[in-house]
């Protein structure tokens, strides 16, 4: 049986090979960004994807068992895929206002993509499995790291939206049939959707039309959060932030040293 030990492991060694790719990428555009479109076509970040897609399948005992650490820290090594930590870290202000500036031009073009949608996927299973969590369960590597930067990804999507792109986002979405009832934080069936807005050749056709969440993926129309329609603008992204907030507070009150 697989154990929870093997999959850090695993992932780890996955991490290690997503930091490589980011770190060439800002080589060969030396613009100190690895928020570029051929990140996840090239070959190398392409298998890395299509590692990380197999694991539902080769880990599902692991991922549903009952350690929520686990299914974390797989959502955020796909986060690593399918977003730029440090471009986060940038827009949130980490270097000062006209970085900031910079950072957030960079999230705009990149939150029209499959891959921002792919992120915002995993950035809210990554919350809801931290709701879930008993206090028993504790936190493990990067379990904290994880709800910080899916907080991140999940808000400054929601701000960095243009105009146009919200427009284009209800025009699809009225036109779907049940568009305004998906609720981002509802159970994925990963198995099924693969690597889809992380590998850019995905086998996207094999996908049904009237899947969800490839329906998401594909054109990131508005969705549901706490049970509220979260649409492209400044409210939204601090509804999300002040709920990532409260649970990062819930997570970091629990001290072991007085338990154990």
């Amino acid at each position: 049986m697989r154990s929870d030990f093997g999959l850090y492991t695993f992932l780890v060694g996955n991490l290690i090979r997503i930091a490589e790719a980011r770190h060439q990428s800002r080589i060969v555009h030396r613009h100190g960004s690895g928020m570029t479109n051929d990140f996840t076509s090239n070959p190398y970040t392409r298998s890395t994807a299509s590692v990380l897609a197999r694991v539902p399948v080769k880990y599902g005992d692991v991922l549903n068992g009952s350690n929520p650490n686990c299914i974390v820290f797989w959502h955020f090594t796909c986060l690593a895929i399918a977003v730029e930590f440090s471009t986060l870290e940038l827009a949130a202000g980490r270097d000062g206002e006209e970085k900031a500036k910079e950072g957030l031009d960079l999230l705009a073009s990149w939150a029209q993509t499959p891959s921002a949608q792919r992120a915002c996927l995993h950035a809210a299973e990554i919350f809801k499995a931290m709701s879930n969590r008993q206090t028993m369960d504790g936190t493990s590597f990067l379990t904290e790291v994880a709800l910080f930067y899916a907080c991140l990804t999940l808000g400054l999507y929601l701000f960095t939206l243009n105009a146009d792109a919200e427009d284009n986002e209800q025009d699809l979405s009225t036109q779907e049939d049940g568009a305004d009832d998906f609720d981002i934080i509802e159970d994925v069936d990963w198995v099924s959707i693969r690597s889809l807005g992380l590998n850019f050749e995905d086998e996207d056709a094999t996908i049904p039309l009237n899947h969800e969440v490839k329906r998401f993926v594909r054109s990131g129309r508005d969705f549901r959060f706490h049970d509220l329609v979260e649409q492209a603008n400044d409210v939204s992204a601090q509804r999300v932030f002040l709920s990532y907030a409260s649970l990062l507070q819930e997570t970091g009150r629990w001290n072991p040293q007085q338990y154990c």
